[in-house]
């Protein structure tokens, strides 16, 4: 969890552009810059949720049965994580839409003749005066991909998180 703490340190963004620069644009470079940022959410998350859920009633109960610690971790633990990577894994997909869009259009994502909203706004920036809805609508799309994906993981966590459904349950 130190070299995770020590990469928070780090805007993403900003490591990311210096990935990308230093490897160069393209599409395998631009996965190997979300792949090196995005496990420490992952990391975090379910280290936390491991250590709230390794004093759980229903671990204990496993451990007075006679479980082994195999067969609490796939049985219990697992199950009980799903949900958080799950709902992590929609807001990251959304920040990740954000850092590929960014570096596009800075030219260090994805190469042009491929498809890229953040290409879509690099090339439109030079039209904005004459044909403005060249540059806007794919930032537009961006900004409602995002939020549709933010509402969704928001959402999911509503649904499949245990303790909110038992507040709901008790009010």
């Amino acid at each position: 969890m130190r070299v995770a703490d020590m990469q928070y340190a780090f805007p993403f963004l900003v490591v990311g552009i210096t990935v990308a620069g230093i490897l160069g644009p393209g599409f395998t470079n631009l996965l190997v810059v979300v792949s090196l940022w995005g496990w420490i959410y992952y990391a975090r998350v379910i280290r936390a949720d491991v250590l709230r859920l390794k004093e759980a009633p229903l671990v204990e109960a496993a451990r007075a049965i006679g479980c082994s610690d195999t067969r609490i971790f796939f049985t219990h633990l697992l199950s009980n994580l799903w949900s958080s990577v799950i709902v992590l894994w929609t807001f990251s997909l959304a920040q990740m839409i954000i850092v590929e869009s960014s570096l596009s259009y800075l030219g260090l994502g994805v190469p042009p003749p491929y498809p890229s909203l953040g290409n879509m706004i690099a090339q439109g920036r030079l039209l904005l005066p004459d044909v403005w809805w060249v540059a806007i609508i794919p930032g537009i799309w961006i900004c409602l991909i995002v939020l549709a994906i933010n509402l969704t993981g928001d959402a999911l966590r509503d649904a499949l998180d245990p303790r909110i459904t038992q507040e709901k349950a008790e009010v």
